[in-house]
């Protein structure tokens, strides 16, 4: 199919030049020159040569090196969602802040997932502050089953008047979680409870959520106590 291009206030230049090694990553260029393994370090070598001629400084560290740099990014805790809050402290720097401002949804923070044996003692545990006395809401205890879905009727819900100072909640749930289908938990923070009109709006913090064994162990390794884990900056 014959086509026409019409350019304007364009010119390209007679030879191309790289002036920047901004988005001139390892896996782009190994996709342009279709290049792998130690041919691509080649490659890689080549244009690292070229950037120190033009005075360009490479974002990325030297391709097959065996240089490794961590930055000490904060490591956040594993539960998804959430805002980690430095004003409500119940023990420790930072609580667990969950919000509902929507009017649609409430939305739950979710735990990762805990492999558990039937017929064991585990006992659920946490601390929660509520800006609004008597402000219900709501942790649910989810069984999964091997197929890591939530079981029909699995739920174990526990819904309470929080308080304006931390309080602290404890249940044995060990009755719940005697069925052998059940592989694993996960808990789901809820500042308020759902209504169908959506009426219900707020704020909860949380901190220190365990599972513990019949042994006191907390299955969540401490994953419960809501801090950022800051690494110092290391070179290798």
């Amino acid at each position: 199919m014959p086509m026409h291009v019409t350019v304007w206030n364009f010119t390209l230049p007679d030879e191309t030049h790289i002036r920047s090694s901004l988005s001139a990553t390892p896996e782009r260029i190994a996709l342009y020159h279709n290049t792998q393994g130690k041919e691509h370090e080649k490659v890689m070598g080549l244009y690292h040569q070229n950037f120190a001629r033009h005075r360009i400084s490479p974002l990325d560290i030297p391709y097959g090196s065996e240089i490794k740099i961590d930055w000490g990014n904060i490591v956040q805790s594993a539960w998804p969602g959430g805002v980690l809050d430095k004003a409500q402290l119940y023990n420790g720097s930072e609580s667990l802040r969950v919000e509902d401002n929507d009017p649609k949804g409430v939305p739950a923070i979710t735990s990762p997932q805990i492999p558990i044996q039937a017929g064991q003692k585990y006992t659920v545990k946490w601390a929660v502050r509520t800006p609004v006395e008597g402000q219900v809401y709501r942790v649910t205890v989810d069984t999964l089953g091997s197929n890591e879905e939530r079981r029909a009727g699995g739920s174990i819900d526990f819904d309470i008047a929080g308080s304006t100072q931390w309080t602290t909640q404890s249940f044995d749930i060990s009755d719940k979680l005697e069925d052998p289908a059940i592989k694993s938990v996960r808990i789901a923070l809820r500042p308020v409870l759902w209504t169908s009109d959506g009426e219900r709006l707020g704020t909860a913090w949380f901190d220190e959520v365990q599972l513990l064994n019949e042994g006191g162990e907390d299955l969540f390794k401490g994953g419960g106590q809501f801090f950022a884990n800051r690494n110092p900056v290391s070179a290798d």
